[in-house]
């Protein structure tokens, strides 16, 4: 069984391209917006998760974000307080893969 408070992605800092951080700042109350009908998600990695969630239903792939201009948006210590997010990362990764020991990389 996974250690609970297991994180791999602490040292990782989350960046989207330049062109969507004003919706992520928008759409999530960090951002300075506490409407929750106009800012619905509590936090930017909530708004991330879901992304990551949909593209991963919808079978996109990965993009190498290295081509893009991008702003950070979330520190990856962020996980620590939601374990079964890593938890849920490693078996997209692994669903998406098709090799469980990509977690172990």
């Amino acid at each position: 069984m996974a250690d609970r408070y297991f994180n791999p992605f602490q040292a990782i800092d989350i960046h989207v391209p330049v062109e969507f951080h004003d919706a992520f700042a928008r759409y999530s109350q960090t951002g300075g917006n506490a409407v929750i009908d106009q800012s619905p998600f509590p936090r930017m990695v909530d708004l991330w998760f879901l992304s990551v969630c949909v593209a991963a239903r919808l079978g996109l792939e990965p993009v190498d974000i290295g081509k893009f201009e991008t702003r950070k948006i979330i520190d990856g210590s962020i996980f620590g307080s939601d374990p079964w997010r890593v938890h849920t990362l490693m078996l997209l990764a692994i669903g998406h893969s098709g090799d469980v020991n990509v977690v172990s990389e």
